[in-house]
């Protein structure tokens, strides 16, 4: 799994004196899908703490949720980020208890989310 790296890690990975190549296949390895999954996350969480959301229009963020959800690594990303969306995912999709019985399981975990921030 693609753990969040901080950016004093990065920086100090930069810093090492290391042959070009080297540094680039080191980066591609372990930091590139780190760095594109946390602002990935960035802008889910944004969407998340927006006005829509918090009036609970889940009209956006259900098509963000959703590619989380079709990525298996980055949905194991966001868990390890975010508790309240892991324990959601877990119910709705490794359970089957979903919330809103009238919903498809991606939007009653979307609303689920909403709800147990902003209700």
């Amino acid at each position: 799994m693609i753990e969040p790296i901080s950016n004093e890690k990065l920086v100090a990975f930069l810093q090492i004196n290391l042959p070009s190549d080297i540094k680039r296949t080191i980066y591609e390895e372990h930091f590139k899908m780190s760095i594109i999954y946390n602002k990935k996350y960035d802008e889910l969480m944004k969407q998340v703490n927006s006005e829509e959301c918090k009036s609970l229009d889940r009209t956006k963020l259900v098509s963000m949720v959703e590619t989380v959800i079709e990525k298996p690594n980055f949905c194991k990303f966001v868990c390890s980020k975010n508790e309240l969306f892991a324990r959601l995912y877990d119910d709705h999709y490794r359970k089957g208890k979903k919330n809103f019985v009238r919903m498809n399981d991606l939007n009653s975990l979307t609303m689920s989310w909403l709800m147990y921030l902003y209700h």
